[in-house]
């Protein structure tokens, strides 16, 4: 079965006609009450998924769930509560990068070094991406923050442990009043050293993850390969940095 927000959903004609499946919905609440699947898969937007969640955690079926599961902490603080409550949660989102051949290996190493001089983290985003509509642009830079940080924010906590914000700064456009800056401190809750991060809308710079290590400093940009280096010298890879 799948289901459409209306009637008229083109998507959901178009994927019942490729797949072949019979029974389409325009009312999620009715699909989940009617279909015997084993299985639920959510692409929905992303402030209609936060509304579902809920109901999917009662339904009890296991979900995969595109990212982000919420846009704010409230939302996800109270979907935690509700699986405690109910002593399951049965929503999975998939966060593929931290899988990359060489991720486990180099989380083994980072997590627990006391070598970690800083980190710099950068998320900007572009407006200029072939096939982005303007009303979709101006999405994007409304939801700059979850647009830039989904996976590299899953990849900082699975490398490095856990973090605490020290101080963020945001910034808005004077005239559209959309969000276009968030740059942030945060820092190692276990060693202390400082993550510097920055989230800058329409930037030129491309994503990345800079490690500095006192013996080598570590780079990933695109973020699924990695270079090692001593000064300007490129390391060749290693049993600990791949």
């Amino acid at each position: 079965a799948v289901c459409g927000r209306s009637d008229q959903s083109l998507t959901a004609q178009k994927f019942a006609n490729k797949y072949s499946v019979s029974n389409i919905y325009s009312d999620y609440y009715s699909l989940l009450r009617s279909t015997d699947a084993d299985m639920l898969w959510v692409v929905t937007p992303w402030d209609v998924t936060e509304h579902l969640l809920v109901d999917l955690l009662h339904d009890g079926r296991p979900c995969l769930i595109e990212k982000p599961l919420c846009t704010n902490s409230l939302k996800a603080t109270e979907v935690l509560a509700l699986a405690q409550k109910l002593e399951r949660c049965n929503l999975f989102i998939g966060m593929n990068r931290r899988w990359y051949d060489f991720m486990p290996i180099l989380q083994q190493t980072l997590a627990f070094n006391e070598n970690i001089r800083a980190v710099n983290i950068c998320l900007s985003e572009q407006q200029r991406v072939d096939g982005l509509s303007e009303s979709e642009a101006i999405r994007r830079a409304k939801n700059l923050w979850i647009n830039s940080a989904i996976h590299e924010f899953d990849l900082l906590l699975f490398l490095l442990g856990p973090i605490e914000i020290v101080r963020v700064y945001r910034q808005y456009d004077r005239h559209t009043e959309q969000l276009i800056s968030v740059n942030a401190l945060l820092a190692s809750k276990q060693f202390g050293y400082p993550i510097f991060l920055q989230a800058n809308w329409d930037s030129a710079e491309p994503k990345s993850f800079l490690i500095e290590l006192t013996d080598r400093t570590l780079k990933l940009s695109p973020i699924e390969c990695l270079t090692s280096a001593q000064g300007l010298k490129r390391l060749s890879p290693s049993a600990e940095y791949p």
